[in-house]
Parts: C-alpha cells; structure tokens; sequence
C-alpha cells in the first residue's frame, strides 16, 4: 500500500512587488503559450509529411521528363505536364506551412523571452517557475524536448552510419533524449531551464532540419559523382576496346604494306605523334596513307601530310577537300601526267595551280595551259610543283592553326584517344587468355560434355512445346468439330462468336498443357533453382557485399566527419559527470544545464556558428563552473557569488509520495532523500 511521506524545512520567504507582477502575468500569458506551442506541434507535423511528398513528387516529375524526352509523345507530354503541377502545388503547400511554423516558433520565442527577461531583473521566485513548468509540460515540453534531441541525433547518426544502423540508434536514442529531457525539467528547476528547453527545442528541430537536407543533397551528390565516376570508366573502356580493336587491325594491315611489323608499328607511331599536333586525326591519317603510300615513302607521306596541313590552314580545307588533294597528287605521280581534270582538283578548291607551275617552270602563267594539254609537265613535276607552291605560300600555318580553339579540342580529343586506347589496349592483351582458356574449354572434352548437355536441353524445351501446341490444337479441333456452339456461330455467320469459342479454346488448352507432368517438372524446376540463388547468395554473403553494404554506402553523408564529436558529446549530454572537473561531484543543476549546454554546442559544431560563447537568453539558474563563457542580454541581472548565497533562503517545502511505490521504509528513506535533494538543488541550495 501507498504511504504519505512529510518532508519540513523551515524557510522564510520573501516575495517582492515584482515577482508578484510576473506571477500574475503568467496566469494570463499561460494560455497562450500553451496553443501556441500546440500549434506549432501540428505544423512541424505537416511540414515534416510536406517534405517527403514533394521529395517524392521529385522523382516522379523528375522521372515523367526523362520519358517524355525519350518518346516526345503527347501522352508523356501530358503526365510530365501534370507531374510538374503536382510538383509546383506541393512546393507551395510546404511553403505556406513552413512560413507559418516560422511564425508560431517566433510567437513562442517572443513570449517565453518577454517572461524570462522580466524574471531575470526581478530574482527567481519558486511558485512563478512552478507555474510555468506546469504550463510547459501541459504543452508537451518534455516530448518535444527529448523528440528533438533524438531526431537531430539520429539524423547525425544516419548520416554517419547508414540508415539501418542509424536508425536503430535513433530508436534508442528517443528513449534515452526524452528522458534527459524530462530530467532537465523537473519541477522547481526554474523558468529559465525550462523555457530554455522548449527554444533548444524549436532550434534543434530547425537544425535537424537543415542539417537532414544538406546532408541529403550531399549524399544525392555523393551518388551522382559515384555514377558519373563509373560510367565514365565504362564509357572510356568501351571506346578504348573499340579503338585498340582498329588500331590491331591497323597493325596487320600496314605490316602488309610495309613489309614487316616492326616497320608498321614505326609508321604507326609517328601516326599517333601527328595526330596529337595537326588538325589531323589517327584515323584520318591511316585513311590518306592509303592513297599516298601508292606513290610516296614512308617518310615522305608525313612530310606531304604537313604540308596538306598547312593548306588545310590557308586555303579552309575540310577533309573532303585534303581528300580531293591527295587523289590529285596519287593520280598524277601514278600515271605521270599532269592532266586539266586532276589540276581541277587543287584549283577548284581555291590553289593556284597556274602559278604554282609557272613558279616550277619559269614559263608564263598564260601558257600553263597549253603545256599541259600538250603533254610538256610531267606528273611528278607537276605534284612536286605544287608541293612547293603550299610551302612558300602556306608554311608554318597549320602551327598557328593549332592555337585555334577548335584546333585544340580536336588535339585534345585526339590525346584522350590515346588515354582510352591504353586501357583498351590493357584489356585487350588481358582479355585474349581468357578468351583463349574459354576457346580450349570449348573445343575440347569438356566442350563436348557441355555440347551434349545442351543438346538434352534443349530436346527437353522443345519436347514442352511441342506438348503445349499438341494439347492447343487438340482444344482448338475439339471446339470445331464438337462444340455445337461453334457450329451454330458458323452457320449463322456469326465471326465474333466464333473468335470467342477458338479463343476459349485456347485457353483451355494452354491450362491443360500446364496440368501436365512435364510442365510441373519444368515449374518444380525454376522454384528450385530460384531457391538454390537465395541460399547460395545468404550463405556465401554475398547479397551483404555487394547488395546491402553498397545500398549502406550511399545513405551515408558528411555526418560521419561528425561521427567522433557527437559520440562525445552524447556522452557529456548522459553522463554529465564526465564533462565536469573531476574535483567535485555535479550536482542536478550543473549536470542538466551541462547536457544543455552541450547540445547547444553541438548543433552550433554542426550547423555553422563557430561561436565558444553558450547564449543565454532564457538565464541560468547557476553557472556550473569557473570561467564559464556566455553572451549576456540587456537587462538582465548577473549576481555575485555572494549576493547568490545572500538570497539562498529554504521556503517550507511538503512532499507527498502515493501510489503502489514503497514497499518498506528502506523505500521511504531513499525516495525521500532523492526528491529532497533535487529540490535543494533546484533552489540553489548547497550542504
């Protein structure tokens, strides 16, 4: 049974004019407080709901553009459209909420700092904080206190560990946070503490906030550097394959031109060289090495190359036009004959052929003409001609050319190719010993077991078709031949009905075919197989390894810098003792106003204010320890160590315990010393 316990100190007390003012003020500002915060309660409850919709709208309008990018269809159109309205409506709604939770928060702030000030000027008075804590804790204080502190914790946890792991702490967490919370607020701690709690918690909240969408964006972009990481390696992969692969057919087929492969890879060399410095690229050169290797050297084909370059540079050749150049110079050196039709070549893309063998010859530019019809210029004389007609006029410009900027993405792009031909060429040579084991395995004993075994198999799926068919057309003939439905719809012309009987009878076909043993085995089989991946990937470990732990990775933001800060911190907000100097044994007050002010210290390390200074705009009911920094707010009183023991008087404090409690008076005696000196405490008295 329940006992009454009666605890008396005599105490005087000693209310002054003012603090009877705050008491009769609180009366009247309690109710509002109190829908106030109820208010914001219910806000911050939609706000929360409101974020994860338009999160999820996100993705949906996010997902409805890429289809209609995909397809341009008008019915894509159409739910991107209305993806997007879904979006904007949304955005608006949360605004709208957002805006009003700012407001209450900043209703709460002006009241419970209005009161707060007013009890600073005027001394702390027990019966105006008993008041006000009661009104608090009405107005749920005490969850929100310990729900903020375990959601900006386990939102720092998640970030750190993964949302598994994280959550689960979280979940012990808002145990442990709320009853820290209620800690801190027990009756007779003080105005001060009190309203402090229900401002750490609005800012904590806030900051839990912030905190959840940076460090989302932060993962998103974590991913998505991820994702562009890898699929670069397999773009670069891919084109690197794909131009090794040439460049071996390459190999081959200048070793055959030239005469052997050492000379090929030489040629091939210098290739890669000028590739890199002229407008040319790799393939453009082995492509008009074709041609020019007809009649010009190795050696010789770079310098003519330079040269087209340097025309290219004077005259604004593309590649069709280099091409037209090189058939002109292969065709004349082949045949010997400088003819109109290949001068045509050079002069219809801007050269001055006529000066160009004018210069060669010494004869007058009006009879080149004649010359050539008559046969007098020589093909040779006439390539060479030419050639020297680029130098004199073009030189040097396919060098200047390079400083162009599209000269110099073209160079660069040829540079990347050979970045990308390296692995490619790394996995090429690496990939043909695989190639060559799996090509032994499968021309030899091992291959014709394999062989044998898909044949079986195969024989095996064809004999379930041609089951399946058998048992269709049976069906279907049935119907024909048997049903007199069928035969009535037949007779009276009417098709539909005679689609919808075959139809039927399909159907029932295909049912029977599944009733039969093969398809049984064939079901029994695939279960088993799937069974046989489940265990397999359970046993071994690898879903963990390469499903679950990457899936972990990515909820994992920069909260894990945070990881060591906040595993101390926590430890200073339960177990205050550890924060404090090890001379002396805290008391309640210094151990809660330190888990205060060690979550404060927290969210400011997390969020940005790199201020050393605790704000205290709510009060202190006693600094905890020496040298203890705090911004201070106009009118506010600060006391002397002395003027604070001078104050410390003991009112007459009662104590009534009931309920199924105490089962002895060992029971009495600790309950009864533990509430005693948490008052005493409260009310800043020291032994």
């Amino acid at each position: 049974m329940g006992r009454e316990i009666s605890i008396a100190i005599v105490a005087q007390d000693r209310y002054s004019d003012a603090i009877i003012t705050i008491r009769n003020a609180n009366q009247a500002f309690n109710k509002d407080l109190t829908g106030t915060m109820q208010k914001l309660d219910e806000l911050e409850k939609t706000q929360l709901h409101l974020k994860s919709s338009t999160k999820e709208l996100a993705k949906e309008l996010q997902e409805a553009e890429k289809q209609f990018k995909k397809t341009g269809d008008a019915a894509d159109q159409e739910a991107w459209e209305k993806a997007n309205a879904k979006y904007k409506n949304a955005q608006r709604n949360l605004s709208l909420v957002s805006r009003e939770a700012r407001t209450a928060q900043r209703e709460i702030d002006n009241m419970t700092g209005a009161i707060s000030k007013a009890e600073n000027r005027a001394g702390t008075s027990s019966a105006a904080e008993s008041t006000m804590m009661k009104t608090l804790s009405n107005a749920g204080l005490f969850k929100l206190a310990g729900d903020s502190v375990s959601s900006l914790a386990g939102v720092a946890v998640s970030s750190a560990l993964g949302n598994t792991i994280g959550g689960a702490i979280q979940s012990t967490l808002s145990g442990a946070a709320t009853g820290a919370a209620i800690g801190s607020i027990v009756p007779g701690v003080g105005t001060a503490i009190g309203a402090g709690v229900g401002a750490l918690a609005g800012g904590v909240n806030a900051a839990a906030g912030i905190f959840s969408s940076r460090d989302e964006a932060f993962k998103g972009a974590v991913q998505d550097s991820y994702n562009t990481v890898k699929a670069d390696e397999e773009n670069t992969l891919t084109r690197g394959i794909t131009i090794a692969g040439q460049r071996e057919q390459d190999q081959i087929a200048f070793s055959q031109r030239l005469g052997s492969d050492e000379a090929a890879e030489k040629y091939l060399d210098k290739t890669k060289a000028m590739a890199t410095k002229t407008n040319y690229s790799y393939d453009d050169i082995t492509g008009y090495s074709k041609s020019l290797l007809n009649s010009y050297k190795p050696d010789e084909v770079f310098k003519v190359l330079q040269t087209l370059s340097d025309a290219s540079g004077g005259l604004n050749l593309d590649s069709q036009g280099v091409n037209m150049f090189i058939s002109g110079l292969s065709r004349m050196r082949t045949t010997g004959k400088a003819t109109q039709e290949y001068l045509n070549y050079f002069s219809e893309r801007g050269l001055d052929v006529y000066k160009a063998l004018s210069n060669a010859t010494g004869a007058d530019e009006s009879k080149i003409a004649g010359m050539v019809t008559k046969g007098d210029i020589s093909g040779n004389t006439a390539a060479q001609a030419i050639i020297d007609y680029i130098n004199e006029t073009f030189g040097g410009l396919s060098e200047k050319q390079s400083t162009t900027y599209n000269a110099m993405v073209d160079n660069l792009q040829d540079l990347q190719n050979e970045m990308d031909a390296a692995m490619g060429e790394g996995f090429t040579e690496e990939r043909k010993k695989g190639l060559t084991a799996q090509q032994d395995w499968l021309s030899g004993k091992d291959g014709d077991k394999m062989s044998d075994a898909y044949s079986m198999i195969g024989s095996w799926k064809a004999d379930l078709e041609n089951t399946r068919e058998k048992m269709i057309r049976d069906s279907m003939n049935k119907a024909m031949n048997e049903d007199p439905e069928f035969q009535k719809a037949k007779s009276e012309n009417d098709r539909a009905k005679m689609g919808e009987i075959l139809a039927k009878a399909q159907v029932d076909g295909e049912n029977e075919y599944r009733k039969t043993a093969g398809y049984k085995l064939q079901v029994d089989t695939e279960k088993s197989l799937v069974f046989g991946i489940r265990e397999s990937m359970i046993q071994d470990g690898v879903y963990k390894t390469y499903g679950y732990d990457m899936e972990q990775e990515f909820t994992k933001g920069f909260g894990e810098k945070y990881a060591q800060d906040m595993s101390t911190i926590l430890s200073q907000i339960y177990q205050p003792e550890n924060a404090l100097p090890k001379a002396k044994t805290p008391t309640l007050e210094e151990s809660e106003q330190t888990r205060m002010d060690g979550l404060v210290g927290w969210s400011q390390s997390l969020f940005g204010n790199k201020s050393k200074s605790a704000g205290k705009a709510f009060g202190m009911a006693r600094v905890p320890y020496n040298d203890f920094p705090a911004m201070l707010h106009e009118g506010e009183r600060v006391l002397t160590a002395s003027e604070a023991r001078a104050q410390k008087t003991a009112p007459t404090i009662h104590v009534t315990v009931t309920g199924n409690v105490i089962k002895d008076e060992a029971d009495e005696d600790r309950i009864a010393q533990k509430i005693v000196t948490k008052i005493l405490n409260a009310m800043q008295i020291t032994n």
